[in-house]
């Protein structure tokens, strides 16, 4: 289930005798999430449907559960499935806010020219408990903190997880439109973009109930990744006669998801369009309303190039803890190895060509 709270701003004021426009845009979101053990699906649908919900079995929370001659749970038979739903609590608070300030001023001496700049960001912060009765037999199966049931008490456990996210964005670029006569028009712009993307995961101990001893697990990996985005475009657009227009853009992107070698990529294009309809031989024709010819080249590209396990760091080898069934013994003592993940050190930007015609 899902409860989500919602609210948002919106200003827009014009200041300077008209010269300066800003647009504010604010929106936040909460959001309560309550997650039900999936598993419960499989057992309802394999359940004995003659069984009775509840029993008078206090150390299985009351639910009937099929147990063994000396009280333990019964293997490879179907849990309990309102147990299952009951006897664990997974909640989680998502909190998340999105804004954005553009501001765009027309220079008095020169109203032709604009300059913009708009500052973004989206910030998130999430936060979860999933706790796990001792009573359940999930727990006394599938914890996976108690490998061996004979030797270990049963017990429930609890963890607690949480994830930051800050994005941030910020662009800037110069709008010049020339209205060269009646018919005729230029307009050049030049920009610069940043953005940037930072996902942190702390690690945080798992409590065993009946085992306050032994916190697992022992060793703990927080996480965090990042990746960032430069870029310089260009843009013009030529119209003659408005019959004639040419356009031509130019971009210069740098991913911080490549090495250094092939971090930067230009990405040209250019189109060309004709108002037939405007020529004198078509001008008075009443058949056709309109007619246009346009022609474009282009390369556009991608950097969504992620390896395993959410990586942003493809070209970088990088090494991963092996299980504990891996483990080596030396003397007495286990180790645990790391090995090796799969990367590529020439990853670059994937680009496509486009081509296109119309009439």
């Amino acid at each position: 289930s899902l409860v989500r709270n919602s609210g948002s701003l919106s200003l827009s004021p014009v200041l300077l005798d008209d010269h300066l426009r800003v647009n504010v845009n604010v929106k936040g979101t909460w959001a309560d999430n309550k997650f039900a053990d999936t598993g419960a699906i499989g057992a309802a649908l394999t359940f004995d449907p003659t069984q009775n919900v509840f029993s008078d079995n206090a150390n299985y929370g009351n639910y009937f559960q099929y147990l063994q001659a000396n009280g333990t749970p019964q293997q490879n038979v179907p849990a309990n499935p309102v147990a299952t739903l009951m006897l664990r609590r997974d909640r989680s608070t998502v909190k998340r806010s999105i804004g954005n300030v553009q501001l765009d001023y027309k220079f008095h001496f020169l109203p032709d020219l604009h300059a913009n700049l708009n500052l973004g960001y989206d910030v998130t912060r999430a936060t979860g408990t999933n706790t796990m009765d001792s009573r359940s037999t999930t727990a006394y199966f599938n914890n996976p903190y108690y490998s061996n049931a004979s030797n270990k008490a049963r017990g429930g456990s609890a963890s607690y997880y949480s994830q930051q996210s800050n994005n941030k964005l910020l662009e800037a670029y110069l709008n010049y439109t020339k209205q060269l006569s009646e018919t005729s028009r230029l307009e050049l712009l030049a920009g610069y973009s940043y953005q940037d993307f930072v996902t942190t995961k702390p690690a945080y101990r798992t409590t065993l109930f009946n085992d306050t001893s032994t916190l697992a697990p022992a060793a703990l990996h927080p996480f965090r990744t990042q990746y960032t985005i430069i870029s310089y475009f260009g843009r013009a657009n030529l119209t003659l006669n408005n019959r004639y227009i040419f356009t031509g853009t130019l971009r210069n992107d740098a991913s911080s998801r490549f090495p250094t070698t092939n971090r930067n990529a230009l990405f040209p294009a250019a189109s060309f369009a004709w108002r037939l309809k405007e020529e004198a031989f078509l001008k008075d024709n009443t058949t056709l309303s309109d007619l246009k010819l346009r022609l474009g080249y282009g390369i556009t590209g991608q950097q969504d190039i992620v390896a395993a396990a959410g990586s942003d760091y493809p070209y970088i080898q990088r090494y991963s803890q092996n299980v504990p069934s891996a483990d080596y013994l030396l003397g007495n003592t286990y180790y645990s190895p790391y090995s090796p993940l799969g990367y590529n050190s020439n990853l670059k930007w994937e680009q496509t060509a486009t081509y296109n015609a119309g009439l």
